[in-house]
């Protein structure tokens, strides 16, 4: 009873083999797989201090990976308890996030899938940069003052992944440490694989989920482990569902022959509705849950003695390697790590791969430091997205209809490598498409250049008295520089845009410079909306300036989630109906029309509250209040303002956001909203 990983969300440990004899007999901890449920080790680790223990090897599969190899690097058990605390774990399994076209909207697709030369390139449900970038930050550190060799951190430390071709346990003792224990959270078909000397590594959780064994074999004489997957043997589900997820533990458990028993063994008596597949927003009931079970059945022992500090490493030699198959992405990524040989800075080298990561361009950069003929050499191994990928977005709600954007990558090289993109996308007012080209600068690779053409035809609804649409073609081309963070969390682009645009018999052509800053959504956006900053000047036959500016201040403690929100707009008068705001466009007033109530000046405020439920779910109340009207003055006058709620729920599935609800305003307005699937 105690085998194998709890697949369905989260991580384990990859492996290099292990080759060498054990060091010395001593202490070792072993912390199990178990997706969201794993964050309990962290508690674990805080009852672990409190009684005394200071383990000198940690052995960790799947989420046990993550949280032992912090352990492992020296950090202390209350920071690890904050890391896991704080970490938006929404964040970094979301899909990825594409900028498309010249207003930069955000998308994350709900199918994306790469075209290489053997053909479609298949990689995980969970695109995995974020996570990847996330462990590069947290331990790349520890790994290269240890020169890649699990031995010299502070605590001995073992990942523990599984051949995908036979299923056998692999121990990772060297290598990339954080790569190390991506390989062990790599649960097949939810993450990549990851290749290790020729080995395709998945979750350890398949071959051994508490790596008893293995701690054995390295020369652990006293054996604490803390299992999270392990079910309680006085709770009997009644439920078809309890009892599915019930007999998958046990099968997970039981996958592997039985190891020793350890010493101590720690079960956390974690509530059967928390699931190993997702993470819940409040983190702490877990920890506190873990630590409670290791007081329960640790004695006591004198204080602990602190972990040995890290290796010392002062400088790295002359020389960047850089491991990876393509010789042009190879030069962009050793000029984009230019300057960082001589003193050792850590900092600096983690900011060189975040940078790499913010071009979009790659799942994994990998720095890591080995001793190579006397000297600590950086090496840092990337592995590029496929050349060509294509990928979905849709969805469908009440107000658009059916909505769907389909979009086409191909990398290019034009000295370094850079980015083709074709998008088409149409609703029920709206098709459009776009072709585009940019260029990451290697020294600074979040900074970028661009250009593109781009389409759209819209339809403008309730723009007139008589309620009929209006359709507002457009027409034009763009350049200039473009920015993101890492986490392709804010964008921010500078253009030039020259367009033609007609509409009910007028037309005419503007040109002018356009800044756009924008916030990617979070997934899901439980309260408020993204920040958005757009501004912009057009000058010529139809000649406007715009402004629209939006923001929200959110702030949860546990299950709560509250925010207010201030949405500001305006244009000219002159501005074609597609540059007009309404306080019925998307992200507007709820249980209005799409359209309605239009004008060149706009104004809504609001405020938001949230409760988080089962399936990372949450329901919530939204009040809105708004104005619009075509002069500052007509903000003023009460008629102009409408007000209102919405009572709905929201959830995060396979196929986007499921959100659902009930909108009713002060003008005796009401409807049910519902919206799935991707946001645009």
């Amino acid at each position: 009873m105690r085998r194998a990983a709890a697949r369905c969300a989260l991580l384990v440990g990859t492996a290099a083999t292990l080759t060498a004899s054990p060091l010395q007999a001593q202490e070792a901890l072993v912390l199990s797989g178990g997706g969201g449920r794993g964050i309990a080790h962290a508690g674990v680790l805080l009852g672990l201090e409190e009684r005394g223990y200071s383990p000198g090897m940690v052995v960790g599969t799947s989420m046990g990976s993550i949280v032992g190899a912090l352990y492992a690097a020296g950090i202390d058990p209350d920071s690890i308890a904050a890391i896991v605390t704080h970490e938006d774990w929404r964040a970094l399994f979301a899909p990825d996030v594409l900028a498309v076209g010249p207003d930069r909207i955000a998308v994350r697709p709900l199918v994306s899938f790469g075209v290489g030369d053997d053909g479609i390139v298949l990689g995980g449900v969970v695109p995995d940069a974020g996570i990847n970038r996330r462990l590069v930050e947290m331990l790349f550190d520890a790994g290269a003052r240890a020169r890649s060799d699990f031995d010299r951190l502070p605590r001995r430390y073992r990942a523990v992944a599984a051949d995908l071709r036979d299923g056998s346990v692999v121990v990772l003792g060297h290598g990339d440490l954080a790569r190390a224990v991506r390989a062990s959270m790599a649960v097949p078909g939810v993450f990549s694989p990851v290749v290790i000397d020729g080995r395709i590594l998945v979750d350890g959780g398949i071959a051994d989920n508490l790596p008893t064994t293995q701690a054995r074999a390295l020369g652990a004489l006293y054996i604490i482990a803390s299992d999270v997957l392990l079910p309680e043997l006085d709770e009997l589900p009644t439920s078809r569902v309890a009892i599915g997820v019930r007999a998958l533990r046990l099968l997970i458990e039981n996958a592997s022959p039985p190891g020793p028993e350890p010493d101590v063994f720690i079960t956390p008596r974690i509530p059967e509705e928390i699931s190993a597949a997702t993470f819940p927003a409040d983190t702490r009931p877990l920890i506190d849950i873990g630590r409670e079970a290791a007081l329960a059945v640790l004695p006591a022992r004198s204080a602990a003695q602190p972990s040995p500090a890290p290796t010392r490493l002062d400088a790295l030699a002359d020389t960047v390697v850089v491991e990876g198959d393509d010789a042009r992405i190879n030069a962009f990524v050793h000029a984009a790590f230019a300057g960082t040989a001589g003193a050792y800075d850590a900092d600096r080298i983690v900011e060189r791969a975040r940078r790499l990561y913010a071009t979009g361009m790659f799942r994994g950069v990998w720095p890591r430091v080995e001793d190579r003929d006397g000297d600590a050499t950086l090496i840092v191994r990337t592995e590029a997205v496929p050349a060509s990928i294509v990928a979905l977005a849709a969805g469908w709600d009440d107000r658009r209809g059916a909505r769907g954007l389909l979009t086409l990558r191909q990398r290019i090289r034009v000295g370094g490598p850079g980015e083709f993109r074709a998008s088409a996308g149409a609703d029920r007012f709206l098709r459009r498409g776009a072709l585009e080209a940019s260029l990451p600068f290697a020294r600074q690779p979040a900074l970028s250049v661009g250009a593109g053409v781009h389409y759209s035809d819209r339809d403008v609804p309730r723009f007139t008295p008589a309620g009929e649409e209006v359709n507002v073609e457009r027409r034009g081309a763009w350049f200039g520089g473009g920015w993101r963070t890492p986490d392709a969390r804010y964008n921010a682009a500078l253009q030039w845009v020259l367009e033609h645009a007609r509409y009910r018999g007028t037309s005419g052509t503007t040109s002018g410079p356009r800044l756009r800053f924008t916030e990617s959504p979070p997934y899901p956006l439980i309260a408020g909306e993204p920040l958005l900053l757009d501004a912009g000047v057009r000058f010529g036959e139809m000649a406007y300036a715009h402004l629209h500016a939006r923001a929200s201040v959110e702030q949860t403690i546990g299950r709560i989630t509250g925010a207010i929100l201030l949405d500001a707009a305006a244009t000219g008068s002159d501005a074609p109906p597609d540059a007009q705001f309404a306080l019925g466009d998307v992200g507007g007033l709820p249980w209005l029309e799409t359209g309605a109530e239009r004008g060149t000046r706009r104004l809504i405020v609001g405020a938001d509250v949230a409760y988080r439920i089962f399936l990372d779910g949450a329901v919530r109340l939204r009040i809105r209040s708004g104005a619009v009207g075509n002069a500052f003055d007509d903000l003023e006058n009460d008629s102009a303002w409408h007000s209102g709620v919405e009572v709905g729920a929201i959830w995060p599935t396979p196929f986007g956001v499921l959100a659902g609800g009930f909108a009713a305003g002060s003008d005796r307005k009401t409807r049910f909203t519902i919206d799935i699937g991707s946001s645009f």
